[in-house]
């Protein structure tokens, strides 16, 4: 009778022990999209130019970001990370763009030239001018 019982205990264990062995066997090492801890230091950032375009309407920026991390950044991914753009007028009013960090493997550099749309008649002070990566 204990032997029947030990037998009966012994398989449900097994039975119940499968799923998490199969479980642990998974790897997760597949190319996904969901890139799990991209910082903004994962990034390095060059500004090349900026100021104020032709008749004040736009602030123009060009420049560079390299991924310097050792994984493979995807524009799709869940950290949203972006180039924020600040500029003010005299009278502190801050006017911003934001454009997406492009899909990046490690390593890799990509130039962008954007704008910052200003309202009409506006000056801004370009030494106000900042330009970081951040998470959205």
């Amino acid at each position: 009778m204990k032997t029947r019982n030990l037998f009966k205990k012994t398989m449900l264990l097994t039975v119940l022990a499968i799923p998490f062995i199969l479980m642990a066997g998974c790897n997760k090492n597949d190319n996904t999209t969901d890139n799990p801890g991209f910082t903004a230091a994962d990034f390095q950032l060059t500004v090349i130019t900026h100021g104020q375009g032709t008749g004040n309407a736009y602030y123009s920026v060009e420049y560079t970001v390299k991924n310097i991390s050792n994984k493979q950044y995807d524009i799709n991914s869940t950290d949203d990370l972006v180039v924020k753009l600040r500029v003010k007028d005299n009278n502190g009013n801050t006017y911003t763009g934001a454009p997406l960090i492009p899909t990046l493997e490690p390593g890799a550099i990509q130039s962008n030239r954007t704008t910052i749309s200003l309202p009409s008649g506006v000056t801004v002070n370009s030494s106000t001018f900042t330009a970081a990566v951040e998470k959205e």
